[in-house]
């Protein structure tokens, strides 16, 4: 149901449905939660985003990827919950940004010290 160059998926209007945010063509832009890691599954698809953010995602076990913007984030996004239990806190920055990934509206969070 996807449009050839999953560009269908950009620009949501529904936060609930919102991955993260990035610039597309040059202009901020929204993509859809359901394309995020997709470069794993889908051979075709390349990359939305301007930077490629959409498609840094981790594997954190045999059963879980997740993009990097949800690591350590207090939310498990893994039903194994490994995006979490893998966090070693003390390798986090005491700064703190908002990220572009997550659901809407997205808190302030520590910085992994691996981004730096």
């Amino acid at each position: 149901p996807y449009c050839k160059n999953y560009i269908d998926q950009t620009n949501c209007t529904d936060v609930l449905k919102v991955g993260l945010t990035c610039k597309i063509n040059g202009s901020l832009s929204t993509v859809s939660e359901s394309v995020i890691c997709k470069s794993i599954g889908f051979s075709d698809y390349k990359s939305l985003c301007d930077d490629a953010l959409d498609t840094q995602c981790i594997t954190t076990s045999p059963s879980c990827t997740v993009h990097k913007h949800l690591l350590c984030n207090n939310e498990s996004s893994c039903a194994d919950k490994s995006d979490e239990n893998s966090c070693i806190w003390s390798s986090l920055t005491n700064k703190t940004c908002v990220r572009k990934g997550g659901k809407l509206p997205r808190p302030s969070l520590r910085i992994p010290l691996s981004w730096l």
